[in-house]
């Protein structure tokens, strides 16, 4: 039998790798030593939208003098009803860039879903905020294992992989 978890991380490919490593130059945390932890969830490259899950500190978004985001119902993230979805806009005063537009939506307490527009650059800019903010960057395979343990993170990263239905119906 493969081992799927061997099969897969021999095949994550370099685009995974240099998304994180693009960010900065700065080195990566430990999983253990930040408090908080970010991963893209959909595919690199153009597309309508672009999932982020920050997992940990959720008032890293609120940031004192300067927060990253800014709701248009005038709530702080981490006071954001759970479950319901809140827009507004991304970055902060002291920021070069203009206000990206994002939708937030807290799934936990301690579990935010950002979702911005596809593409590198939106979601490049929301991650290195983030890791600027001392949230670790992570794969989203790492991230699930982090949350869900190591089997059952080899076993959603091997469906989501599926390129037909046969396929992932043989896997689950």
């Amino acid at each position: 039998m493969v081992n799927v978890g061997d099969a897969e991380r021999g095949r994550r490919g370099d685009a995974e790798k240099a998304s994180a490593d693009e960010l900065s130059a700065s080195p990566r945390l430990p999983l253990s030593a930040s408090s908080s932890t970010a991963a893209l969830l959909t595919p690199r490259g153009r597309g309508a939208v672009a999932t982020i899950r920050l997992h940990g500190d959720v008032s890293l978004l609120d940031g004192g003098n300067a927060p990253l985001f800014h709701a248009a119902n005038g709530r702080l993230a981490a006071n954001q009803t759970l479950q319901r979805i809140a827009f507004g806009r991304w970055g902060s005063a002291h920021d070069d860039q203009p206000p990206e537009e994002i939708v937030v939506c807290r799934t936990t307490s301690d579990a935010v879903e950002i979702h911005c527009h596809g593409g590198d650059a939106a979601s490049a800019r929301i991650l290195a905020d983030l890791e600027r903010r001392g949230c670790a960057i992570v794969s989203a395979f790492d991230l699930s294992k982090q949350q869900t343990g190591t089997f059952e993170a080899e076993c959603l990263d091997a469906v989501s992989r599926a390129v037909t239905l046969r396929t992932a119906a043989i896997l689950i």
